[in-house]
């Protein structure tokens, strides 16, 4: 028997299948930035992920400053909300990053196609 879980998306329910256990293991739970730090031509953060197994993986995030004006051209949101957009990207993605406790956004956006679509997305969705 498959479960479902609610969705609400733009004033109306969806019902989605949900992820199975083993899924659900290795799905971050959170994703929490540190510290902060400029470095030249950018920004690195010390960060950690909370898994669905329970575990904390440490990353260090780094934005520069190219990747920050492609995702936000006026400036109106934080660089560290755009690195834990990042973040939740690469976690969510985290077969394609394993192994790599340094994740720069480029190596994101060139590893996983559209991945500036879906970091766009995690943007406006908050």
């Amino acid at each position: 028997m498959r479960r479902f879980q609610s969705v609400r998306t733009l004033g109306f329910a969806a019902l989605l299948p949900l992820p199975s256990p083993s899924q659900l293991m290795t799905r971050p739970i959170a994703v929490e930035l540190l510290a902060e730090r400029e470095v030249p031509l950018a920004w690195e953060y010390d960060a950690q992920v909370l898994t669905g197994a329970g575990t904390v993986e440490r990353r260090v995030v780094r934005l520069s400053w190219a990747d920050y004006q492609m995702w936000v051209p006026d400036g109106a949101i934080p660089p560290s909300r755009v690195a834990e957009a990042v973040l939740r990207f690469v976690a969510s993605n985290a077969e394609a990053f394993q192994g790599l406790e340094r994740i720069d956004a480029a190596i994101a956006r060139r590893k996983i196609r559209d991945a500036d679509a879906a970091i766009g997305d995690l943007l406006r969705d908050g």
